[in-house]
């Protein structure tokens, strides 16, 4: 049944934009690089993990 306002789309979460933008080709090469930077030989934090944080905190409006 439509609203009296008329038909509504429930909006797309935060989370499946997300997914989206991890899974995208621009992402995916910046991993990518960023991988070639690492010189030390140290494992540190996974790199894809580390962009969907930054990418997170972008869409969730999160003030640093």
């Amino acid at each position: 049944m439509a609203s009296p306002d008329g038909p509504t789309v429930p909006p797309r979460s935060a989370a499946s934009e997300l997914r989206v933008l991890l899974d995208s080709p621009e992402i995916a090469g910046l991993v990518c690089d960023l991988g070639d930077t690492r010189w030390t030989g140290r494992p540190g934090y996974p790199l894809r993990a580390m962009v969907g944080v930054a990418l997170a905190k972008s869409l969730y409006s999160i003030p640093t």
